[in-house]
């Protein structure tokens, strides 16, 4: 059974269209798009990312308030977890051991 591309790879078409046809975006711009419009799916209430001692990072994405808020306990009973993200539909969050950004 061979596996069926769901998408096709057009890098080639990128990298040969001219650079013209690409407009220029500035820093600002750049930055309240891509980094302050974060959006999360209407089903999902939370973005949790964890990041260990040795760099590890996972990630854990929740419907429920609940079940996120029993995440984040866990995490933060962790003694490797070193740095703490919680996106939601208002603000991201950092926490790290023992300090926390507001």
């Amino acid at each position: 059974m061979t596996k069926k591309k769901l998408f096709a790879n057009n890098w080639k078409e990128y990298r040969d269209t001219h650079w013209e046809m690409f407009p220029d975006v500035g820093y600002e711009e750049y930055m309240e798009w891509r980094v302050h419009g974060w959006e999360i799916l209407p089903t999902h209430c939370c973005i949790i990312r964890a990041r260990t001692d040795n760099g590890k990072v996972k990630e854990y994405c929740y419907k429920r308030w609940a079940a996120a808020e029993k995440r984040i306990n866990k995490l933060l009973d962790d003694p490797d977890m070193v740095e703490l993200t919680i996106a939601d539909d208002e603000e991201v969050k950092v926490m790290y051991r023992g300090i926390t950004n507001e």
